[in-house]
């Protein structure tokens, strides 16, 4: 048993020299915080560290580190990325843009890679309450009322400003994916009372459209045996009458990216864009998705 004992004694040792204090957090994010620039994104490795991130960057940033960040759906746009990592892990984004900078700070590593940092020219999160929408031939009403949800077993917590549809409601919100990461993202759960469409009616249209969608981590990992699978969440994106794309949610994708291509006929210009979520199944179909229309080098 003394063996035994000995070797769990150095093993908890060495798994405590390679795990940082409080401090060597605070340390690393105060640096980064002191060279923040608009567009700049973070990510961590492993994942598992991602509140402790959260919370040393939201210290050391305030009210900057909002969930626009802490809740990115994607690179699309940003200019920078700062990866912290501890433990000899490496976060999979570092294969994003080329390398500028990298600092250790105790036991967290810090490096710096610049980004395509594409134009954006609209963020339909962002401007969601510019929208309107429908569920089949049914107007839903903009909302401002108290954010409600959040809590144990009662899901992502809505935003205050949010469209009711008599039982549904199509707001924004921030999910925890497949894999447990958090997105930002609009809420807008199929119905059974045929589509729901979203429509802006004034969209700068540039080179793409970059959206990302999924659903929140206990619908889908619930569905993904055979034979428990969800049935699949289509989205469509339609310009005035012409559609440009759909893409397809199925149980297992996780949080997905697509790129659909803008028409070089409409590139330049600025179009109503409708964006319609069906599926044969509502419940269980938490889908939430994000995008923006993207113009070419800043």
């Amino acid at each position: 048993m003394l063996p035994l004992a000995c070797v769990e004694l150095v093993g908890s040792l060495v798994v405590r020299a390679r795990v940082p204090d409080a401090n060597d957090w605070n340390v690393a994010a105060e640096a980064v915080a002191s060279e923040w620039q608009e567009g700049d994104a973070v990510t961590v490795a492993p994942r598992w560290a991602d509140p402790l991130l959260r919370e040393a960057m939201g210290r050391a940033l305030g009210e900057r580190f909002d969930r626009s960040i802490a809740g990115s759906p994607g690179l699309d746009g940003d200019t920078r990325l700062w990866a912290f990592s501890i433990r000899g892990h490496d976060s999979p984004l570092l294969g994003e843009g080329t390398f500028e900078h990298e600092a250790t700070y105790g036991r967290v590593r810090v490096e710096r890679r610049r980004l395509p940092g594409r134009l954006v020219l609209f963020d339909f999160v962002d401007k969601l309450e510019s929208a309107s929408a429908t569920r089949g031939e049914r107007s839903c009403s903009l909302t401002h009322a108290r954010a409600s949800g959040g809590g144990l077993g009662a899901g992502p917590v809505m935003a205050a400003s949010h469209f009711s549809c008599g039982g549904d409601v199509i707001g924004e919100t921030v999910i925890e994916d497949l894999h447990f990461e958090p997105r930002r993202c609009i809420s807008m759960r199929p119905s059974g009372m045929g589509s729901v469409t979203l429509r802006y009616d004034d969209v700068p249209l540039g080179e793409a459209l970059v959206l990302h969608a999924g659903l929140h981590w206990v619908d889908e990992r619930h569905h993904i045996e055979p034979e428990h699978t969800g049935a699949p969440v289509m989205l469509s994106v339609i310009a005035g009458e012409r559609s440009l794309g759909e893409l397809t949610h199925r149980d297992g994708d996780g949080w997905a990216s697509y790129t659909i291509a803008v028409p070089e006929e409409l590139r330049g210009t600025r179009q109503p864009l409708s964006f319609v979520v069906q599926s044969e199944q509502s419940h269980d179909r938490s889908f939430c998705w994000a995008g923006r229309s993207l113009g070419g080098a800043p």
